[in-house]
């Protein structure tokens, strides 16, 4: 439920993991965009090391920089439709996805990473993954 307050949508247990299929699929989706962002510029790297100044190699190089921007504002896009799903995005790489919830009178996040079946943990706004205690 969103608090029209604050802006923050607060998430029941089941509501969060009912999400969970659309925030795998935007997980996919922004490493996707990553790793072909990451491979091009390599490409580009690689392109600028070996070229002598010629400009053919100058037209290939550019012509990546083009794809790179593409993709760049193409993970733009996808960060923000994952952001208005209303969960935060921690990590990438791990594919760790906080949910904020209320436990009791307490502000928390349900916690849950790619690779997790579903979500079994919670912790404190200020304490991170590390302070993760699993949900009773």
């Amino acid at each position: 439920m969103p608090d029209p307050r604050s802006g923050i949508k607060f998430f029941t247990l089941d509501e969060a993991n009912a999400l969970l299929p659309k925030v795998r699929q935007q997980i996919g989706l922004l490493r996707e965009i990553r790793q072909r962002i990451v491979g091009l510029q390599a490409r580009v790297d690689i392109e600028e090391l070996t070229a002598a100044g010629n400009e053919p190699d100058r037209r290939r190089i550019e012509g990546l920089l083009k794809t790179i921007d593409a993709d760049v504002q193409a993970f733009h896009k996808a960060l923000e439709a994952f952001q208005a799903l209303g969960c935060e995005l921690k990590d990438l790489e791990k594919g760790l996805v906080d949910f904020y919830s209320m436990r009791g009178n307490d502000v928390v996040y349900l916690c849950w990473m790619d690779g997790e079946e579903s979500i079994q943990w919670w912790h404190s706004l200020d304490s991170g993954v590390k302070g993760r205690q699993q949900i009773d």
